[in-house]
């Protein structure tokens, strides 16, 4: 219920962060993303909105806005805890789809606390 909680917490304060970005749209500098994550966010078959990359020890989150990875959060996480195939995904970058895949990869990648 807690996890549930926290989650939902979090995907509120993403969301907020996403709707006032709207408002003060600048431009970011751009994350060094690996070029299969921006063709798969930009290709035809998959909208994809949100990306999730690991930059030393933090999970990185990031939503497409006019071609550019615009960085919305930083979550600290201890990257020796996920397996090593969530690890590299997570090093190339996780391309997502929606909130409802956002929340689920947060679930999943952030520590219960």
């Amino acid at each position: 219920m807690q996890r549930r909680f926290l989650s939902a917490v979090t995907l509120a304060i993403v969301l907020a962060a996403l709707a006032f970005g709207w408002f003060f749209r600048r431009q970011a500098p751009q994350p060094p993303v690996s070029e299969s994550a921006t063709a798969a966010a930009q290709g035809d078959n998959a909208p994809y909105q949100f990306l999730l990359k690991t930059r030393r020890q933090s999970l990185e989150l990031f939503h497409l806005l006019d071609g550019g990875w615009q960085k919305l959060a930083e979550f600290p996480i201890t990257l020796g805890d996920l397996p090593a195939a969530d690890q590299q995904l997570l090093q190339t970058g996780l391309a997502l789809r929606d909130a409802g895949e956002l929340q689920r990869s947060l679930e999943d990648y952030l520590p219960n606390e």
